[in-house]
């Protein structure tokens, strides 16, 4: 339903991740020294480098429920360059924390030949 406050709580909530990813991106653009760049890259799409003539489309960003106590990570389908992010994140460094341990434990040697 249009204006009820189950879905302006969940766009809230979606406002605040996508606010969190821009400024997480910011921060790996600023100093990178664990390369964790090009490990996003590599989650996200499976590539190590981006094409030459670019993605066949542009990221689309989905979103799912944080519950408190479980620790469910950032997903994504790289065929469709899809992410998933957790909406409802009770702070920004919990929000870096569970991107940053999805990166390191799902990037792991994926795309290297």
């Amino acid at each position: 339903m249009p204006g009820s406050n189950a879905s302006n709580e969940a766009r809230e909530g979606e406002e605040a991740t996508i606010l969190w990813w821009e400024e997480y991106l910011d921060k790996l653009e600023r100093s990178d020294e664990e390369g964790l760049l090009r490990q996003l890259l590599i989650f996200i799409s499976g590539a190590d480098n981006n094409p030459i003539l670019g993605f066949h489309k542009m990221l689309e960003i989905d979103f799912f429920n944080y519950q408190s106590g479980v620790r469910r990570f950032p997903t994504a389908s790289t065929c469709g360059l899809r992410l998933a992010l957790p909406r409802g994140v009770p702070s920004y460094e919990e929000f870096e924390s569970l991107i940053t341990q999805a990166l390191r434990e799902g990037s792991h040697d994926f795309g290297q030949l």
